[in-house]
């Protein structure tokens, strides 16, 4: 079983589109077309990183800043540099 990965992301909800915008302070800057309300965003964005990763969306959680801008993001099953290859292109 591979560990768990956590990852710091700058969440910008309303936003025209959806997509990852590079980074922003050592964060992954994701721009979310979507409304932060009732976790509306949230739910989007674990969507969209669930497509971008290609791994089952139960295998990305928010473990902080639910309610922020700044969340990290735990995410299973998939290495850190994979991540960061498939979100940032590197």
């Amino acid at each position: 079983m591979m560990k768990k990965e956590a990852i710091k992301f700058f969440v910008q909800p309303n936003s025209s589109i959806t997509k990852i915008d590079g980074l922003y302070n050592g964060m992954i800057r994701v721009k979310i077309n979507s409304q932060p309300q009732k976790g509306k965003a949230n739910k989007y964005l674990i969507e969209f990183l669930s497509k971008k990763l290609d791994i089952p969306k139960s295998n990305i959680k928010i473990i902080r800043g639910e309610f922020s801008k700044i969340k990290d993001i735990e995410i299973k099953d998939i290495k850190k540099d994979l991540i960061l290859q498939k979100l940032l292109n590197f």
